[in-house]
């Protein structure tokens, strides 16, 4: 049976998961990429009550910069995991790096033309519907903006912050999407299982929206699902998965960095630990999705631009040196 390869040929002797069992190991790799969020919940929790930040006898509910603490801390936790478990399964199927598309420097030269890439791409697709007011998930209050908070040690704290978080965040889902996943499933069953099955996890992990109505679940499936199928395409025309990852990084940067600028900048005193607890807020309290014109221009903007992009360069893969016949036999 001919095999397909993404990135490199797999190894002699590679056992790459299959469809069917990448369904049960997807969660449960996830749930052990969980584990350290919540060591990292309890070390927080732990250090928290020790210096006296929070007294769970006299107040039940801790403080907001606890709430803050445990948030990116778990979140970091989350990922590191995440990244790891990725490696972990690649060694245990027996492969290369190389055949997961990591086959260089992850925060090399590759990585950050992308990441700039990936800021153009989040304004190209995100300014139609801002323009056109679709709604954003933030509450809509006259205020006068105030540039000064901005100009805080804080706020470049945070700033840096985020970068370095989703340094971490982005690449680790590429390395367990794109990466080991996408790769795998194409060697046994072709290219375009693999863009469909690693797409739709893709989406999974983004799904927090789907649960709050049939209108942001579709709005997941054509929004995030087209831009899991862009970054599919990306690994596939470069033959890596550092540009997907530094792509991945850029976008979410920009997103994450208007939000909390502009929340930061409408606040009364700059209180950055209460603009991140708002963002967060949002994110959970959006309502239900009513399909707008705006709505539905900011949608199609969303969906067509990736999936044009992608069928851009699914026909531009990069050339590569002869390499070995993929041809294999698996029971």
């Amino acid at each position: 049976m001919s095999k397909s390869y993404i990135y490199e040929p797999l190894p002699e002797g590679a056992k790459p998961v299959a469809w069917w069992w990448a369904i049960v190991q997807v969660p449960l790799l996830f749930l052990l990429a969980a584990l350290g969020a919540a060591l990292v919940a309890i070390g927080v929790v732990s250090i928290a009550m020790l210096n006296g930040s929070w007294d769970p006898v006299q107040s039940a509910e801790p403080p907001a910069g606890v709430v803050a603490a445990l948030i990116v801390g778990g979140m970091f936790g989350l990922f590191i995991g995440l990244m790891a478990v990725s490696l972990m399964k690649i060694k245990i199927e027996k492969r290369s790096l190389a055949s997961a598309g990591l086959n260089g420097f992850l925060y090399g030269g590759k990585f950050w033309l992308a990441f700039f890439g990936g800021i153009l791409f989040a304004v190209v697709v995100s300014l139609p519907g801002s323009l056109l007011g679709a709604p954003t998930g933030i509450e809509e209050t006259e205020f006068v903006f105030n540039a000064e908070n901005l100009m805080t040690g804080q706020y470049v704290f945070m700033m840096v912050g985020l970068l370095i978080f989703l340094l971490i965040q982005a690449p680790a889902e590429e390395v367990f999407a794109r990466g080991w996943l996408m790769s795998a499933l194409a060697w046994r069953h072709g290219l375009v299982l693999a863009v469909i099955f690693s797409s739709a996890v893709f989406m999974l992990l983004h799904g927090d929206r789907a649960f709050l109505g049939l209108g942001w679940l579709v709005y997941t499936f054509c929004a995030v699902g087209s831009i899991g199928v862009m970054l599919a395409a990306v690994s596939y025309a470069s033959r890596s998965v550092i540009p997907a990852a530094g792509l991945h990084t850029g976008y979410n940067f920009t997103l994450f960095a208007a939000v909390l600028t502009y929340l930061t900048g409408a606040s009364e005193n700059g209180d950055i630990v209460a603009a991140f607890m708002e963002m967060m807020d949002s994110m959970g309290d959006l309502g239900d999705l009513e399909f707008t014109p705006a709505m539905v221009a900011d949608l199609a903007v969303r969906t067509l631009i990736p999936l044009g992009i992608a069928g851009f360069l699914f026909s531009r893969r990069k050339t590569s040196p002869a390499m070995p016949s993929a041809e294999v036999t698996t029971a």
